[in-house]
């Protein structure tokens, strides 16, 4: 949980899978199947774990660094 930039990052233990990031509501997506995650697009970002995912993940959550007011 990243309270600053408002997001949530989910991962499967299965290998080849993805990171999702969810913000509000993300305790109830996190119980719905993948697809219907996906169909449905109640995340925020998918990233697949490939080469460079890691920098990926820095990436989104830099973009999503919340102002102070």
């Amino acid at each position: 949980m990243f309270r600053s930039r408002g997001v949530v990052v989910l991962e499967s233990i299965r290998k080849d899978n993805a990171l999702y990031l969810f913000g509000d509501g993300w305790e109830r997506f996190s119980r719905l199947s993948k697809a219907e995650v996906l169909s449905n697009n109640h995340h925020l970002d998918r990233i697949i774990h490939a080469q460079g995912w890691k920098a990926r993940l820095a990436q989104v959550l830099r973009e999503r660094e919340k102002v102070p007011a």
